[in-house]
């Protein structure tokens, strides 16, 4: 599988099928292993671009360089030798760094973007200080990824549980305190004026990481942006209930991601 170099990283990525090409971003903690019931989803009918974040996965980057300010840059630079003039964008947590920030930099890149689970950097008071929340917990609870899924999904799925673990568990060890670098990485309610990437923003009600309180206030400063919640899931609505997940997203690229 083909490697990047991009500013004092290497990102590992992978691409699937053939047409429009659609990107995935992970978000903290994971890597391309959490998109595997979407891969082969969407590459029946898209040229999926699947990569690691700096640092995570296979991708290699010093610590120092973990820096959520490059996040854009780097999604950019593998459109670029993609050669991926216009992709939709697929997001989940921190990777909402990445898609929110391209769109508003680089809007004639983006045909679409999804943001699950994700403020994608949107700030405002009451974001804040639910972040500042998540802070504390990770703190007081750690970062292991079983803390983010609803206990029901545990006791239904413990298998699957399990494997979320063992995929977290291949990435390099992470800060979990890197969450407070979203704060400054945030989007500016002003550079949002003129926004006009249709945008989906999806949440899980059981997510106490990305709170759906904060998730509706995010999505309601993004012009004209979408909002679905899914009662049943929380942080990985895309590995919890990916049937879902896939059904929904693959509605909304369909309908903005076109030649």
């Amino acid at each position: 599988m083909p490697t990047l170099g991009v500013h004092q990283a290497t990102l590992y990525y992978q691409v699937h099928g053939e047409g429009l090409p659609l990107v995935l971003a992970h978000g903290f903690g994971g890597n391309t292993l959490t998109w595997y019931q979407q891969v082969p989803h969407f590459a029946q009918r898209y040229r999926v671009i699947n990569f690691d974040h700096r640092h995570w996965g296979r991708s290699e980057c010093d610590p120092k360089d973990l820096d959520l300010k490059h996040f854009a840059g780097d999604l950019l630079a593998l459109l670029d030798a993609e050669n991926a003039e216009r992709a939709a964008i697929v997001a989940h947590d921190i990777g909402g760094i990445s898609g929110l920030r391209l769109a508003l930099e680089h809007p004639e890149r983006v045909s679409c973007l999804v943001l699950s689970n994700t403020m994608g950097g949107v700030m405002t008071d009451e974001i804040r200080q639910a972040l500042d929340r998540i802070s504390v917990d990770y703190s007081r609870r750690g970062a292991a990824p079983e803390q983010a899924l609803p206990t029901e999904f545990i006791e239904r799925n413990p298998a699957k549980a399990f494997l979320l673990l063992q995929i977290f568990g291949l990435n390099p060890p992470v800060d979990p305190l890197l969450v407070g670098d979203v704060i400054e990485a945030r989007v500016w309610s002003e550079e949002l004026t003129g926004y006009s990437t249709p945008t989906l923003v999806i949440g899980g009600t059981q997510d106490w990481i990305s709170p759906s309180a904060a998730l509706r206030e995010a999505a309601a400063l993004i012009p004209g942006a979408e909002m679905v919640e899914f009662p049943e899931a929380g942080h990985f609505p895309h590995f919890e209930i990916p049937d879902e997940f896939n059904r929904v997203v693959g509605e909304f690229v369909a309908r903005h991601h076109t030649a």
